[in-house]
C-alpha cells in the first residue's frame, strides 16, 4: 500500500446477555474458572455504589456466575479469531512489519466480584484494569511493562510512534516516552450516570488505587501488591492519611486541568 492508513475495529462484546456463538461456547462448557473474589462485598462496604444498581448476585447460584464467566471467556476467544483474521491480511499483503497494532478495551465486567455480576457506575479493578497490547515494528519498547495509563493516553501514544502531532487538546501523553525513561505515571478514570451519588474520580499509581465519591466525600484506596482482589479498603488507616491526602490532590490537579462538565444531560448515554 503506497499511502498510509488507519484502520478502527470495535467489538462489542464481551458484554451481557453473554451470548456467544452456540459452536464455541459449547467448547467452553467445563472449563474451569477462577472464583470470583470478595463475593460478600467486604471491599465495597459503606461505599455509595451500594445505593445504586450494581446487578447483585444475591440469588444467583454458583453454577449461574461460572457460566457467565465462561460464556464471556467464549466470547474474548471470538474476538481472538476476529483480530487472527486481521492479523492474516496484513501479512498476506506484506503490511505486517510497517503496521502499528494496539488492542484495548473500555472497561470490564464484575462477573461476581464484590457481590455484582455486570458492569456498573461504581470503581474496581474489575472493571477499570482492561488490556493494552501493542505491536511497534522497529520499536524498542520492552516486551511487558507495569505503567498504569489510561484511554485517553492511547491517542499521543499512537500519535508519537506514527510520526504524527496529536491535538493540542488532548488530554493524554505518550507512554512510549514515559516507558523509555522510566518514570512514574498516574492514571485516571471517571465514572458518572446523571446521578450525583454515582459520581467518581480514580487515580492510579503503580501500587494503589483512589477512588473518590465527591457527593458523600466517600475514598476508597486499595493497595494491589497486598490485597490484589481489592478485599479491604484501607483509606480510613492512619498510616494511609498522607498517601490519601497526595492521591486525592492528584484528582484534583487533574480535575483543574481537564474536566469539561456536559450541561444538561439529561441520561448516562
Amino acid at each position: 500500500m503506497d499511502r498510509p492508513f488507519f484502520a478502527f475495529v470495535g467489538f462489542p462484546d464481551p458484554h451481557h446477555p453473554f451470548t456467544p456463538c452456540r459452536e464455541i461456547a459449547v467448547e467452553f462448557e467445563g472449563v474451569a474458572v477462577l472464583d470470583p473474589c470478595d463475593q460478600e462485598g467486604n471491599g465495597q462496604a459503606g461505599s455509595p455504589v451500594l445505593r445504586i444498581n450494581q446487578q447483585r448476585t444475591d440469588g444467583i447460584s454458583r453454577e449461574t456466575l461460572q457460566m457467565a464467566a465462561r460464556y464471556t471467556a467464549a466470547m474474548v476467544y471470538q474476538i481472538d479469531l476476529a483480530v487472527g483474521r486481521i492479523l492474516y491480511v496484513l501479512e498476506a499483503a506484506g503490511l505486517a512489519e510497517d503496521t502499528i497494532i494496539a488492542f484495548t478495551s473500555d472497561h470490564g465486567e464484575y462477573l461476581g466480584d464484590h457481590g455484582c455480576l455486570r458492569k456498573g457506575f461504581g470503581a474496581s479493578d474489575s472493571l477499570l484494569h482492561v488490556p493494552f497490547l501493542l505491536r511497534a515494528p522497529d520499536s524498542d519498547l520492552p516486551a511487558r511493562v507495569a505503567t498504569p495509563m489510561s484511554n485517553c493516553d492511547v491517542l499521543p501514544t499512537l500519535a508519537a510512534l506514527a510520526g504524527v502531532t496529536p491535538p493540542a487538546w488532548q488530554h493524554g501523553e505518550d507512554m512510549t516516552g514515559i516507558v523509555r525513561k522510566g518514570r512514574p505515571h498516574h492514571a485516571f478514570a471517571f465514572s458518572a450516570n446523571g446521578d450525583p451519588e454515582a459520581t467518581n474520580h480514580t487515580v492510579y499509581d503503580d501500587r494503589y488505587r483512589l477512588t473518590w465519591y465527591p457527593r458523600d466525600d466517600f475514598v476508597e484506596l486499595f493497595d494491589h501488591q497486598e490485597d490484589p482482589g481489592e478485599c479491604r479498603n484501607i483509606a480510613a488507616e492512619p498510616a494511609q492519611h498522607g498517601r490519601v491526602q497526595e492521591l486525592k490532590r492528584r484528582i484534583a490537579d487533574q480535575l483543574a486541568a481537564s474536566y469539561t462538565p456536559i450541561l444538561g444531560r439529561m441520561s448516562a448515554w
